[in-house]
């Protein structure tokens, strides 16, 4: 039986945890059965833990939802396929004989560099997808 399940059936977690100690108080220090109780304790730690975790993480991921519009996502598209055009100039030509167009290149070829730009991602997004690596 999982933590989870556990919880469930007892009533949630004050009433496990009162079961528990219940249960503890009633052992012999040093028995199997006080043992068991004493890893109960631990995978409950563990869940609460985890529950916790998913939770920040839950609402970290939906501040960065949020802060994000279509049009956002649109100029982050196209900085992204403008970026991979610059350095594989070959896959924008391919694409476009396969769409029946010809594709003529420009008189000087343009500074890799030209036409960077920043990434969408703000510092705190950034660091929150760091933090789950």
């Amino acid at each position: 039986m999982t933590a989870e399940m556990a919880i469930r059936r007892f009533g949630g977690i004050e009433k496990f945890t009162a079961t528990l100690v219940e249960a503890a108080n009633k052992a012999e220090v040093g028995s199997r059965e006080y043992l068991e109780i004493l890893l109960a304790v631990v995978r409950l730690q563990v869940f609460c833990a985890e529950e916790e975790r998913a939770k920040k993480d839950n609402e970290d991921l939906q501040a960065v939802v949020e802060l994000t519009t279509n049009d956002d996502v649109g100029r982050e598209l196209d900085a992204l396929v403008a970026d991979l055009i610059r350095s594989s100039p070959q896959i924008a030509i391919d694409a476009a004989a396969r769409l029946g167009w010809t594709v003529i290149p420009p008189a000087e070829p343009q500074s890799p560099n030209r036409g960077k730009r920043e990434p969408l991602v703000s510092n705190a997004a950034d660091k929150w997808v760091r933090s789950c690596m």
